[in-house]
């Protein structure tokens, strides 16, 4: 639930979008009270809301990225990789 209320302040909350685009298992930590805690932001990206996100090579763990979304970035993509983390 934590990395679920991390990553929509990323795509939502604050002034500007943050894309993760490397979401996966070995990107959750735990911090000293239990915590999930989304790490590693090296590949991440920002972006001002409204603003169309694109990127010219793809980047991130395959496994963890939509077929369709392979050439896209877009905060549905960090959503998709979320989601192969949970039901993983």
């Amino acid at each position: 639930m934590d990395v679920a209320d991390g990553l929509n302040y990323l795509l939502q909350g604050w002034d500007r979008v943050v894309l993760h685009r490397d979401i996966k298992s070995s990107n959750v930590s735990l911090d000293s009270e239990m915590r999930d805690l989304l790490s590693d932001f090296g590949l991440a990206k920002l972006y001002q809301h409204g603003q169309e996100a694109k990127t010219t090579r793809v980047v991130g763990m395959l496994g963890y990225l939509a077929s369709e979304q392979a050439n896209v970035v877009a905060p549905t993509s960090d959503v998709y990789s979320f989601r192969v983390v949970l039901c993983g």
